[in-house]
């Protein structure tokens, strides 16, 4: 082989590389799940998706499917909800807005829900007193942790498929 076919060979290579990583980070795993059976995960699922079956959402209401991140995260907050885990925060700090963007598109939800609680915002919750620092996560108004966790990791570490 010439010099000028070993070279060429090798940038072929590298742009198939190249195109293959760039269309499997940006279409990621397309899977998809069935909503769960379950009636807590079925009502997550129901409220985070209701007039909202769009790519954006990663939910199909026709279809009742999900991908597997959203899956997953459905999954998490249902968790959350069912073992009374709730996120004390503020309107104010930077680092809850943060970790309540992490469950985007999903942030009213967990608002309405009283899964994350501004702790500034009138009438107080009264998980609220024995804050002192944001974000608290409390399980049964015990805290548990204080400061950002990192939601994305948390997601991406959970072994949960679909139960069809």
């Amino acid at each position: 082989m010439k010099k000028n076919e070993i070279v060429y060979l090798i940038i072929g290579i590298i742009l198939i590389l190249g195109i293959s990583t760039y269309i499997i980070i940006t279409f990621g795993d397309k899977s998809e799940n069935e909503f769960p059976s379950d009636a807590v995960c079925n009502d997550i699922y129901l409220g985070f998706c209701y007039n909202q079956s769009s790519p954006a959402f990663s939910c199909n209401m026709e279809t009742k499917t999900c991908n597997d991140y959203e899956f997953k995260l459905a999954t998490l907050i249902g968790l959350m909800e069912q073992e009374n885990i709730k996120i004390y925060g503020t309107t104010t700090c930077p680092v809850c807005k943060k970790q309540l963007k992490d469950f985007s598109p999903h942030e009213d939800y967990l608002i309405q829900r009283g899964i994350f609680i501004y702790c500034d915002v009138e009438p107080m919750d009264p998980g609220c007193s024995d804050v002192v620092s944001v974000p608290t996560w409390k399980q049964n108004n015990e805290i548990g942790n204080i400061g950002y966790i990192e939601i994305k990791q948390t997601i991406l570490d959970l072994n949960i498929t679909a139960e069809v």
